[in-house]
C-alpha cells in the first residue's frame, strides 16, 4: 500500500507495524525465559498461551509438549 502523503494510511501502517513489533518481543521474552530455566514449567505454559493467543495453535502445542518432555506431566494441565 502507497502511504506517502495518506495520513491515515500512514497511521494505519505504523499501528500494525508496532503490533507486530510488540508480538515478536514478547515471543521472543517467552522463548528467551525457556531458554534461561528449561526445568521451570511455567515458562511453557506461559509461552504456550502467548502464542495459542496470537493463533498460533501448532507452536503452542509443540511448546507444551517439550514442557512435558522435560518437566514431566504432573507440571501441566
Amino acid at each position: 500500500q502507497a502511504v506517502a502523503g495518506d495520513r491515515a494510511g500512514s497511521e494505519q501502517t505504523m499501528a500494525a507495524y508496532q503490533h507486530r513489533h510488540e508480538t515478536k518481543r514478547l515471543q521472543a521474552e517467552a522463548l528467551g525465559d525457556i531458554s534461561q530455566h528449561p526445568d521451570r514449567p511455567e515458562g511453557y505454559l506461559r509461552a504456550a498461551r502467548l502464542f495459542e493467543s496470537e493463533g498460533l495453535k501448532e507452536q503452542a502445542q509443540a511448546l507444551l509438549r517439550e514442557g512435558r518432555r522435560r518437566c514431566g506431566r504432573r507440571a501441566f494441565p
